[in-house]
């Protein structure tokens, strides 16, 4: 037993331990289910028309959507993954797992030195208690496509203001290319593009320079991301149009701006106010919901040992965790909370400019504050361990 203690009191975790935490979690929370699991309300449109109308049928069915553009996506699941359950529900975990990764990675290349913050707000966002929708694993492979595809763009973004000549023109051409994929695949990232000119403000705010120069320079990197994002949005309003007869997604509150502006800014104040306390508030509620402890069933037992099982993994991770001596950024707390509440107020942008709002649909979450209030609840963390 001496042995035992003395070889976890030795264990230390480095940060290349990271993604291998991150797909424990995942698997503990979302994968131990996978073989009994099918397919569910969202899903059963792809399963539809790919299975009784053919593959191909789904550049009908996500014109009647409003995203065209996401057809190749389904279609090539389809192709690799078939109509076996199963499959897509690891695929949909993987997507998850990545999605994380790239997240986490995304944290890291902005702020080099916190590597704890970093790590637990990824695993904080792996498995924050509101996005409940990772059984609808066909109906959530845009969410996933997308989050992952945008994360990908921001590192490429940060690494191109570190880089000089032909590599910085490599990274952002490429961050340009990912920013136009994953916005005319799906909108739901279009409003968290707008965090760009935050991300390269933290970024040019460290180097030495008088503060006009440094908002110019913000300024024309932000511009060829800001020209992507208005082709996109021109192309969404003005050029795409729905199958006749169809009224979806439509930019009402945007056309109230110009005709009653005051009541479509009370609509969007209103919006923003309520699914920022929602998706901070609800999912830990429901997480905690006494009702759901009947030890008297098999299964909430089995969620109560899985729960106790993780509990200690968690402890042990982080009791022998690569140590938090070298992280010394001194920017990290302002900036990372002033970064948290302009992704809120911008995420939702694509829900609310359609009328509608977060708490109607946990589908939109993850376009929004899953993101953003992994921030703020990192901060805290950050704040209360020190």
């Amino acid at each position: 037993m001496n042995k035992i203690t003395a070889y976890f009191q030795k264990l230390v975790f480095t940060e290349s331990s990271t993604p291998v935490a991150l797909f424990i979690l995942c698997l503990l929370n979302f994968g131990l289910l996978i073989p009994s699991l099918g397919f569910y309300m969202d899903d059963w449109p792809y399963v539809f028309y790919a299975k009784l109308k053919g593959i191909d049928s789904l550049r009908e069915m996500l014109m009647y959507d409003s995203r065209p553009n996401a057809a190749w996506l389904y279609m090539l699941g389809f192709r690799l993954l078939g109509f076996n359950p199963i499959a897509w529900h690891i695929f949909a975990l993987l997507a998850r797992f990545i999605t994380v990764c790239s997240f986490w990675i995304f944290l890291r290349t902005l702020w080099l030195d916190r590597k704890t913050e970093a790590l637990y707000i990824s695993l904080l966002f792996a498995i924050y208690p509101f996005f409940m929708l990772q059984p609808f694993a066909v109906g959530s492979t845009h969410h996933w496509f997308g989050f992952f595809v945008f994360n990908l763009s921001l590192i490429l973004m940060v690494l191109s203001i570190r880089s000089k000549g032909y590599q910085k023109w490599f990274f952002v051409c490429s961050a340009l290319i990912l920013e136009a994929v994953h916005l005319f695949t799906s909108e739901y990232f279009a409003g968290l593009e707008l965090i760009r000119v935050a991300i390269l403000w933290i970024l040019i705010l460290r180097t030495e320079a008088p503060t006009s120069k440094k908002i110019v320079h913000v300024f024309f990197n932000w511009i060829p991301y800001l020209v992507i994002l208005g082709i996109f949005f021109y192309w969404r309003v003005v050029i795409f149009q729905n199958p006749e007869g169809v009224i979806r997604n439509e930019p009402v509150i945007l056309s109230q701006l110009l005709n009653q502006p005051l009541q479509a800014i009370t609509f969007l104040f209103n919006a923003f106010l309520t699914d920022f306390i929602s998706v901070l508030t609800i999912g830990w509620q429901k997480a905690t919901d006494v009702s759901t402890f009947n030890l008297a069933s098999l299964f909430v037992q089995f969620k109560i040992a899985i729960c106790l099982f993780g509990f200690a993994l968690v402890f042990l991770y982080f009791r022998n965790l690569f140590s938090n001596a070298t992280e010394t950024q001194a920017d990290w707390d302002k900036h990372s909370f002033g970064l948290a509440i302009f992704a809120l107020m911008t995420g939702g942008l694509p829900i609310w400019l359609i009328g509608r709002s977060i708490v109607e649909s946990k589908k939109f979450i993850i376009g929004f504050t899953v993101r953003s209030a992994c921030y703020v609840w990192g901060i805290y963390i950050n704040f209360y361990c020190n």
